[in-house]
């Protein structure tokens, strides 16, 4: 199909494309195949994908550009940090105020409402 593909002038990644789309009703039915095929896929062709695409790429430019690379880097995880940062300077001391530092009646009604949606959860 690839032959085809190249003689066409169309992009390689085509008949890959309308295979899945002919196979995608069998592999519906037939799980297991469906399972190996990702099992070679994600084993066997991925290192390969990464290492062609790998040759690819300039070195002498990654070196050029490895001002850009660090910005775009930034970029991508400042926004990841700062999250985690605020949600764990939040989550985390409510937990443990809720824990420890709560009143016992409060702690009894919220452990009382647990065991009520417990066992509403039993009948239903």
């Amino acid at each position: 199909m690839m032959v085809l593909a190249d003689a066409a002038k169309g992009h390689a990644v085509l008949p890959a494309f309308i295979l899945g789309l002919v196979m995608s009703r069998h592999y519906q039915q037939h799980r297991e195949e469906q399972t190996r095929i990702r099992v070679v896929a994600s084993a066997f062709l991925t290192p390969f994908f990464f290492i062609k695409g790998g040759m690819n790429v300039s070195l002498s430019a990654v070196v050029a550009n490895v001002g850009l690379l660090a910005a775009l880097v930034a970029a991508k995880m400042i926004p990841k940090v700062a999250f985690t940062v605020v949600v764990l300077s939040a989550v985390v001391p409510t937990a443990i105020a809720e824990r420890w530092f709560l009143p016992d009646a409060e702690r009894e009604r919220r452990v009382d409402r647990r065991l009520a949606r417990v066992r509403s959860e039993e009948y239903v």
